[in-house]
Parts: structure tokens; C-alpha cells; sequence
């Protein structure tokens, strides 16, 4: 028996609306996987941008003090050394924050209260978390 033989005896006994059901379902569970994939995949591009923009806040803050402080070295003027101390050390959370969220039974409050220190937004808290965990889960993966 060939395969349209089959086709053709299954199409007596099954309905219209049936066939055309066998044969849609499985478009309709592609399009819904896709749909699923691109909404965890922009959750995940969204958290690397508050990572990243956090990092970035890190890296300014650690220049200004560099740069203040060899201003002072230089000048020994009392305002570049008060600019150094008083500089923007919101930004200063990212390596203990980081360092906690990646142990094995992380303080989470202690984590959540860094990164708002650090400027975060309060909506990127819980994906940015999932990064680092992510983040550190494949670094204990590598030999």
C-alpha cells in the first residue's frame, strides 16, 4: 500500500475540520515556541543592558577617583582630594555585589540593597540576579 493509499482511506473516516487540525497543530506549537523564545531572549538582552550600563557606572566612578587622586598627588590641593572622597561611589557596588550574588547561598537583600546603591532600576533587579547566576554557573562549568 502507498502512502496517498493511507492518506486517502484516513481522509474517509475523519472530518474536514479534524484533518485540517492534524494538520495546523504543529505550526501552531512552532509559533508559540518562538513566541515563548523571543520573550525570554528579550528578558535576557534587557538584563545585559543593566548589567553593562552598571558596569559602565563602575568604570567612571574608578576613573574620577584615579583621576582626583593624582590631582591631589600632584597639586596637594584640598578640593581635588575632597572631590576623590566625596566622588560618586554609588557605583562602587558592582565587584562585593557580585561576589555575594555568585555564592552558593547568596544574601539576596544585601545584593538587592547593592545594586540599588549602584543606581539599577528596581524593574532590572531580578533579571540582572539571574545574569550573575547564569554567569556564575557557567564559569564553575569551565575547567
Amino acid at each position: 500500500m502507498a502512502t496517498s493509499d493511507v492518506l486517502s482511506r484516513i481522509s474517509l473516516f475523519v472530518p474536514v475540520s479534524k484533518r485540517l487540525l492534524l494538520i495546523v497543530w504543529p505550526f501552531l506549537a512552532v509559533v508559540a515556541f518562538l513566541v515563548l523564545l523571543a520573550m525570554v531572549s528579550v528578558d535576557i538582552l534587557s538584563a545585559g543592558r543593566a548589567y553593562v550600563g552598571g558596569e559602565g557606572l563602575w568604570s567612571k566612578a574608578q576613573k574620577d577617583a584615579v583621576y582626583y587622586l593624582t590631582q591631589y598627588a600632584q597639586n596637594k590641593e584640598e578640593g581635588e582630594y575632597l572631590k576623590f572622597s566625596s566622588g560618586d561611589r554609588g557605583a562602587t557596588w558592582r565587584p562585593e555585589s557580585k561576589d555575594r550574588a555568585r555564592q552558593t547561598n547568596p544574601n539576596i537583600e544585601v545584593v538587592r540593597n547593592g545594586m540599588l546603591e549602584g543606581r539599577t532600576h528596581p524593574d532590572d533587579l531580578p533579571g540582572v540576579n539571574s545574569l550573575v547566576e547564569r554567569d556564575s554557573l557557567l564559569i564553575s562549568l569551565l575547567p
